[in-house]
């Protein structure tokens, strides 16, 4: 295997290890049922784990990183962001869209039936986000991007 392929193979687990480490970071009594769902949606739980994507965003930007002279390991909170934040936007499509299935499992919204919970029910019991190795004045501008994402005016940096 080349040495692009060999560096590629290393960054998949840690790019797992860190999404884990976003997800962990959350207390589990603020978002039980849709840490259920990421878990689920990410292929690490339920019927058929193991489903995953691809992780070809995250990827991006750990060799993106690396290929200007950076150490990948630095971006890593970066890409799993990158990450979490795609998986979201494949989650509402599959809402927009009312697909049944993804990656040959049940969608997410087809699971929990989520088109009958109320937005504001969903607005409501949105986590804060927290990003353990991301220093505050990053999370704070990142602060536009998650509120939108989450359809939230509530604080997510902290």
């Amino acid at each position: 295997m080349n040495q692009d392929g060999d560096l590629t193979r290393r960054m998949l687990p840690e790019i797992e290890t860190e999404l884990h480490l976003i997800l962990d970071s959350f207390p589990s009594d603020w978002y039980s049922e849709i840490a259920e769902m990421i878990a689920y949606h990410l292929g690490w739980d339920g019927e058929e784990s193991g489903a995953r994507g691809k992780r070809v965003r995250p990827l991006l930007t750990l060799l993106t990183c690396a290929a200007a002279g950076g150490d990948w390991r630095q971006a890593l909170p970066a890409a799993a962001a990158i990450e979490l934040i795609h998986n979201f936007s494949l989650v509402h499509d599959d809402i927009q869209d009312r697909s049944d299935t993804r990656r040959g499992r049940p969608t997410v919204w087809k699971r929990w039936a989520l088109l009958r919970r109320s937005t504001r029910e969903m607005r409501c019991s949105s986590p804060r986000i927290r990003l353990p190795r991301v220093s505050p004045a990053v999370r704070c501008r990142l602060t536009p991007f998650w509120r939108f994402a989450i359809g939230s005016t509530t604080p997510v940096c902290g």
